[in-house]
């Protein structure tokens, strides 16, 4: 008989937090999931949560006896869910659907451009975009593995991944940008004025505009997420947490310790830690975390005591 997260102990569960959207006014949508050392057991769950700073409350939406590897909130009634065996769900209120990809390639990211488009991402140069409840592959030119993509609502969409590969959609068809370097792309956030920025490991940081590419001084941590808010772009690592963008340089801005996923609205910048979740209004902070013990709680966490 498989064995299960609820036959474990709390301490051989590790709890992570993996993707959470602001879905306007106190409404986030979160996917979280609870898995053993090794990674063999796994269960995870979609949550809309209810938090206004004093009171936090959850409602399961989905529950998966696998992992969630990527989710994307289209407003507080319309969810799409990607999980761990490449099937995809979509959540219209009470009407759950599914598709499977139609290739073997290891896919682990959703993305919903803000004109609507959904995008899948992965390996060995995996990019397709939905049609309907179907997705259709479309031609790279790259066999690198895919780890992020991003573009501004009237602006071309950006594809990054490994061996320094960064694709934009011109059109029709993905033309590949030439960088002067090929090291591993794990975040990619296109800005405002179209200004790629390109986070790697170990502080490899860089700036794409026009033809240039220079180099942002950063940390040697890990980057996993880069977004603009508020006129500021900021930036998430495995090391201190949040970084904002000064010139070409990164500085230390909020000891999150890990920023692994963010998104934004006009209101909040939310930013997904380890197993938090991190609210900016551009002045104060809020945030909840959850916690498992045997179940698997939502609380609320005093910003003006932790994370500072």
């Amino acid at each position: 008989m498989p064995r299960k997260i609820e036959n474990l102990s709390p301490e051989e569960v590790d709890t992570d937090a993996i993707n959470a959207y602001h879905l306007g006014g106190n409404l986030f949508s979160v996917s979280v999931q609870l898995t053993d050392r090794h990674n063999e057991i796994s269960h995870s769950y979609l949550f809309k949560i209810f938090f206004d700073g004093k009171v936090v409350r959850s409602e399961t939406v989905f529950e998966l006896p696998s992992q969630i590897l990527s989710h994307v909130s289209r407003s507080p009634e319309e969810h799409v869910v990607l999980d761990l065996g490449a099937t995809t769900h979509l959540f219209r209120g009470k009407s759950h659907s599914t598709w499977e990809t139609p290739f073997d390639d290891f896919v682990d990211k959703i993305w919903q451009h803000e004109r609507g488009e959904l995008y899948l991402i992965g390996d060995n140069g995996t990019c397709c975009i939905a049609q309907g409840q179907s997705w259709h592959p479309l031609k790279m030119g790259t066999k690198s593995f895919l780890r992020a993509i991003h573009g501004q609502p009237a602006g071309d969409v950006h594809v990054a991944g490994y061996d320094g590969t960064l694709l934009r959609l011109a059109g029709s068809r993905w033309r590949q940008i030439p960088l002067n370097f090929n090291v591993p792309i794990n975040a990619i956030h296109v800005a405002a004025d179209g200004r790629v920025k390109i986070g790697g490991d170990d502080g490899d940081c860089f700036e794409y505009f026009e033809d240039r590419v220079d180099e942002v001084q950063a940390p040697e941590t890990d980057f996993a997420s880069i977004y603009e808010f508020k006129g500021k772009t900021y930036w998430g690592d495995d090391g201190h947490g949040l970084l904002v963008q000064d010139g070409l340089q990164l500085v230390p801005f909020r000891a999150l310790e890990f920023g692994n996923f963010m998104h934004a609205t006009r209101e909040l910048l939310v930013v997904v830690g380890w197993k938090e979740v991190f609210l900016f209004d551009g002045i104060e902070w809020r945030g909840f975390e959850f916690e498992y013990d045997g179940q698997l709680h939502c609380r609320i966490i005093d910003m003006t005591r932790r994370y500072l």
